[in-house]
Order: C-alpha cells, then sequence, then structure tokens
C-alpha cells in the first residue's frame, strides 16, 4: 500500500516524511498511533483507574460542600449592626500582617488566592495558610448595605475557601458567595 508523504519545513528548509523517515512505530509495536497500547487490559485496572478518576474528580468538591468548618462568614450580617434582613455576604478576603502589626483599614494587606479554578457554575478561590512565625492571618467579611466589616482571627487554620456562584435570578448582581477555613 502507497502511503502519502508529508512536507513539513524547519528553520533549514523543506524535509519530507516518507516511511522510511515516519514517525509512525514499527509494525508489530504493542503501540498504536494515540499513544496507547493495543493489548488488552485487565478488568481490574480498567475498573481502578475509573475508580481513581472518579475520587479526583469528586474528592474537592465533597470538601467544598462540608457544612462543619472551624471558621466561616457567616451568610448574613450581625444582628447588632442593625441591618436590613437580606444583608447578606458580598464580599470576603484574606489578609495577612505580621504579628503586633496595626493593619491600615485604608489600604489592607489583602492575599491573593494560591489556587483558583471554576467547577459546576461556581468560581473557587483557595488560600493555603502557612504557620510561618511573626505572621497573623485574618478572614474580612462583608456585607450588603455596610461599609463595616467583620474581621475574624485565622490562627492555627490550614486553608481557606471562598466560592462564588452564579446569581440565576439576578444575572448582573453580586453572585452568593460563602467563606469557609479549616
Amino acid at each position: 500500500m502507497e502511503r502519502n508523504r508529508l512536507n513539513f519545513r524547519t528553520a533549514t528548509g523543506a524535509t519530507e516524511l516518507s516511511p522510511a523517515n515516519s514517525i509512525d512505530p514499527p509494525r508489530g509495536s504493542p503501540h498504536n498511533c494515540a499513544g496507547t497500547t493495543s493489548r488488552k487490559e485487565s478488568p481490574m485496572l480498567r475498573l481502578s483507574a475509573v475508580l481513581l478518576a472518579i475520587f479526583t474528580a469528586t474528592a474537592p468538591a465533597k470538601a467544598a460542600t462540608s457544612s462543619h468548618h472551624q471558621l466561616e462568614c457567616p451568610n448574613i450580617a450581625p444582628s447588632s449592626w442593625n441591618l436590613h434582613a437580606d444583608a447578606r455576604l458580598v464580599r470576603s478576603a484574606i489578609l495577612g500582617a505580621r504579628t503586633g502589626v496595626m493593619i491600615n483599614d485604608g489600604a489592607p494587606p489583602y492575599l491573593m488566592p494560591d489556587q483558583t479554578y471554576r467547577r459546576g457554575g461556581a468560581w473557587h478561590n483557595i488560600w493555603m495558610l502557612d504557620d510561618e512565625p511573626g505572621w497573623a492571618y485574618f478572614v474580612e467579611c462583608q456585607y450588603l448595605g455596610s461599609r463595616e466589616v467583620l474581621r475574624l482571627g485565622a490562627a492555627g487554620l490550614k486553608q481557606c475557601e471562598q466560592v462564588l456562584r452564579r446569581n440565576e435570578d439576578h444575572p448582573g448582581a453580586d453572585a452568593p458567595q460563602t467563606m469557609a477555613c479549616d
């Protein structure tokens, strides 16, 4: 069977690809053109691969939906703030500052998330908090209708996750969100 010849251009000029210098695996090789083997895999190996794929896909989602966290921004403002009943959480952030140094409220030291990803219509931001001596971490929560913030100490916590969900009822409005730390 005659094979078509392909030309590709390199920095030195045109080079011809023919069966003699083809990148295809030799005949009788157990590898096909997709880089996988043509040998039959055992059912246990296939089952293990499927279970591993399912576990890695669902493990972060299960962790994100856990309702027992060591620290969370409340969904609504504290009642002592005397805000409307719909004063829901509209902004949350993580701050880091040297221990004993007062935080400048005009320019708070917000930290960037270590990881961000989108899953199922929600945006997830993850902060990994370390135990570096001389540093303190805080969770800041702000509510609809208030300029005040609720600042919670996050001492001894390892990770915080902010989840922003799409507001289906009002697409242009603030997205409902949560902030939870463990």
